[in-house]
């Protein structure tokens, strides 16, 4: 179960790069991956490592 959470948070990472690239991704969701300094990291804030 563990692993199965890993991959899927791993995938939403992902998805959520994806999403901004294409300006898909809301703001309020955008917000929570960008910190102070404006940098966006889906993967520091999911706590993964890229595949």
């Amino acid at each position: 179960m563990a692993g199965q959470i890993d991959r899927l948070k791993l995938e939403f990472a992902d998805l959520a790069y994806k999403l901004r690239e294409i300006g898909g991704l809301p703001n309020a969701v955008e917000s929570v991956f960008t910190n102070k300094a404006g940098t966006f990291n889906s993967y520091r804030v999911m706590r993964v490592k890229k595949a």
